[in-house]
């Protein structure tokens, strides 16, 4: 599970292992969206859950999916803008 707070902190995202990406209103917990992630692409074709939360902006969210442990980082392959 991964989350991330807007920069504005009025939206809270929290990954699932659902392989979903939820977002929320902080002020209300009222859920504002989510995506379901199980379809996209992968570096290696398998599935992937949410493991980084990054917000590029107030609306933005770049989430990154679950990536080797042999790697300090992960690569722009299993990122997406959502």
């Amino acid at each position: 599970m991964a989350t991330a707070l807007s920069p504005d902190g009025n939206i809270l995202a929290i990954g699932l292992n659902d392989l979903s990406t939820r977002w929320f209103d902080t002020r209300t917990l009222v859920e504002l969206g989510r995506v379901d992630l199980g379809d996209l692409p992968t570096s290696d074709g398998t599935m992937r859950v949410p493991r980084l939360l990054r917000f590029v902006d107030n609306q933005r969210l770049r989430v990154t999916l679950d990536w080797w442990d042999y790697l300090s980082s992960p690569n722009d392959g299993n990122t997406y803008l959502v």
